[in-house]
């Protein structure tokens, strides 16, 4: 018989699951009612191209597209719940996937230890269908020697995308230090903003939510670019 604390375990971790899947499907169908003026393939920058190497989301129409979001992997991180996620991710068939970064523990200089943590996150998403976009946390550059890795595997750790007349900016808050964008980002992102005036939505990705620190640290300069857009 289980004890009724396990119970309550169980009955908790059931609980968290579902609230899981149902803000995943809460965003899956808010992205379905954007509108579109026009069809567009991803148009993206060169470090975005070095991650976009499946096929690409043809959408559900010319008009309608979804995408979703997968949270970071650290602080208590449960074995088997990211491969599962990706399975359900599979079933509901997104044109691609955002990360919000921390996708591996790192915080080690021991570059052997940090590749097997690469790998084994390599082999979970590459059983992933969509397209996987994947942003840079604390855990993954966390010393010279990781964020040396991130560019070989990825690229820049910021870069852009647009994907039927939407922009997604991707933001690197380790910029450095932790909780910071320097001013070569801002300034890349303002170019990026000024030749992509057109689109009807602009996304903007981070680890950190720097709209919450009382110093915003380089966010407060991105949100006067951001002024005369909807984002």
């Amino acid at each position: 018989m289980m004890k009724p604390g396990f119970n309550m375990m169980l009955h908790k971790n059931s609980t968290i699951k579902h609230i899981m899947i149902a803000l995943l499907t809460f965003v899956l169908l808010f992205v379905q009612n954007l509108t579109a003026h026009d069809k567009n393939d991803f148009i993206i920058d060169n470090d975005a191209l070095k991650i976009l190497g499946k096929n690409q989301g043809s959408g559900l129409n010319e008009y309608q597209f979804t995408f979703a979001i997968v949270s970071d992997r650290t602080g208590g991180m449960r074995s088997g719940v990211f491969a599962e996620a990706i399975e359900k991710l599979n079933l509901l068939q997104p044109d691609f996937v955002m990360s919000i970064g921390d996708l591996i523990d790192g915080y080690s200089e021991n570059k052997s230890y940090v590749l097997g943590q690469w790998n084994e996150f390599d082999n979970i998403i590459g059983k992933l269908e969509a397209p996987f976009f994947p942003l840079a946390g604390n855990h993954d550059i966390s010393n010279k020697m990781m964020l040396k890795l991130w560019k070989q595997k990825f690229g820049q750790p910021y870069y852009h995308f647009r994907f039927k007349n939407v922009l997604f900016l991707c933001i690197n808050t380790e910029d450095p230090p932790h909780g910071n964008i320097s001013d070569e980002q801002v300034q890349y992102f303002e170019k990026i903003l000024e030749e992509n005036r057109d689109v009807r939505w602009t996304f903007l990705f981070m680890h950190v939510p720097l709209w919450q620190y009382g110093n915003k640290n380089g966010y407060d300069k991105l949100e006067l670019l951001l002024m005369d857009r909807p984002y």
